[in-house]
């Protein structure tokens, strides 16, 4: 099984409203990374069947605005950074990312650009969403921080899943146009596959209209 993304070309933004979809351009259609289920260890013992777009990349923001309120501030430095959000589109179960095993990259011609590290299984909750912290800082404090900045002119962003660092099963991917200060980008509703540009950022939180 196939599933699309799509990626807008040229987002109209107004003043009225939360998130707007170009309806103009036509937009082009991106093959889902991840085209059957994967078998996902959770911890030593156990494993789980993620299936195709049970977890996405859900929203990021590329070029933050430290003048708006609605900014995201990072829970180690207490500062604005870029930001990428995963979501669980599943209703009945939690979705363990076990330590190690998961790379967030910005070049999908190298899946592993960050490691989650190894002291540090993520538990996404049904319907739940995870926050990293965008800043080529590359830590682990109480929350997590990748070895790379988004660029606000537009690169990819890929999430994917290895056991041994070499050989990388891709699970989900989003290559981005040109970003708006202080907007984000997201799917609406969450786990869909119709992309817009936010202008009221929802990190951690359902995306809205």
């Amino acid at each position: 099984m196939k599933l699309k993304n799509y990626v807008l070309l040229i987002p109209l933004l107004t003043a009225m409203s939360g998130c707007v979809k170009d309806r103009d351009v036509p937009v082009i259609p991106v093959e889902s990374v991840m085209s059957g289920p994967l078998l996902i260890q959770t911890s030593s013992t156990t494993k789980m069947l993620l299936k195709p777009n049970d977890l996405v990349i859900n929203e990021f923001l590329a070029d933050q605005d430290k003048t708006l309120p609605n900014q995201l501030v990072d829970d180690d430095y207490g500062m604005v950074s870029d930001w990428v959000e995963l979501f669980n589109s599943r209703s009945d179960s939690a979705i363990v990312l076990y330590a190690g095993y998961w790379f967030l990259t910005d070049n999908l011609d190298s899946l592993g650009g960050f490691k989650t590290p190894a002291n540090c299984t993520i538990t996404i909750p049904p319907r739940g969403h995870y926050i990293f912290f965008c800043d080529d800082s590359a830590v682990y404090k109480t929350a997590l921080h990748t070895n790379f900045g988004l660029s606000k002119h537009g690169e990819a962003i890929g999430i994917s899943y290895s056991t041994d660092g070499k050989k990388f099963t891709p699970v989900d991917s989003y290559t981005f146009p040109a970003q708006s200060k202080g907007v984000s980008t997201g799917r609406y509703p969450d786990g869909s596959n119709s992309w817009y540009q936010l202008i009221n950022p929802t990190p951690r939180e359902a995306n809205v209209n």
